[in-house]
């Protein structure tokens, strides 16, 4: 049987109708789509924003921390300080009553009591002192440090018993007539780069 006009006007206004559903439905599923990404963006967001002052805390302890050490260590160098100063202070207060002797010849297999002739004739005829006040006044000596390359000589050091003694002696010491003899105080490891350097730069 063939359609009325009537029933070809029903199917399409039916057509049209169910085309507009399914347009409404798409947009629709189309616009809950992008809120959903707009959602979970601002989730993502706001965890990256927890995550920075998480981290930005972190950071700020650690800068506390490293502070707290700089001021540590800074203290612990000072005490470091005082301390190598005062252990220098005591060992150089040690050598008071000591002096050094350069330039004595050295001998092969040179013997103890060749070597404290060989000083006490320099303190004797040389600085005037008495043979007996030398000999009373000397506790120890013997040849120290390393053999100098040029002279092959190597230094004496004598330990006095008293403190005056090496100091009278020291004072007299440009009267000694061999002039590679000298007499130099005996100082720290410190003392003697300390004054060292200064005579480098004077």
């Amino acid at each position: 049987s063939s359609s009325t006009p009537e029933t070809k006007n029903q199917s399409s206004k039916t057509l049209k109708k169910s085309d507009s559903t399914s347009s409404n439905q798409t947009t629709k599923q189309a616009t809950s789509a992008e809120q959903l990404v707009v959602v979970n963006q601002c989730e993502i967001i706001e965890e990256l924003k927890t995550r920075i002052l998480s981290l930005e805390k972190k950071v700020n302890g650690l800068e506390r921390r490293v502070e707290e050490l700089d001021r540590s260590l800074g203290i612990s160098k000072q005490i470091s300080t005082v301390l190598s100063n005062e252990v220098d202070r005591l060992a150089q207060y040690s050598r008071r009553s000591c002096l050094l002797f350069s330039g004595i010849p050295l001998e092969e297999n040179e013997k103890q009591t060749t070597l404290y002739k060989k000083v006490k004739n320099v303190v004797v005829k040389d600085l005037g002192v008495l043979g007996d006040e030398f000999e009373f006044e000397v506790d120890k000596m013997h040849r120290i440090g390393p053999i100098d390359a040029e002279s092959q000589n190597q230094n004496v050091i004598v330990r006095f018993r008293s403190h005056q003694f090496p100091s009278d002696l020291y004072y007299k010491r440009r009267k000694i007539k061999n002039k590679n003899i000298r007499l130099k105080p005996s100082l720290t490891k410190k003392r003697t780069q300390l004054l060292l350097t200064a005579s480098e730069s004077f």
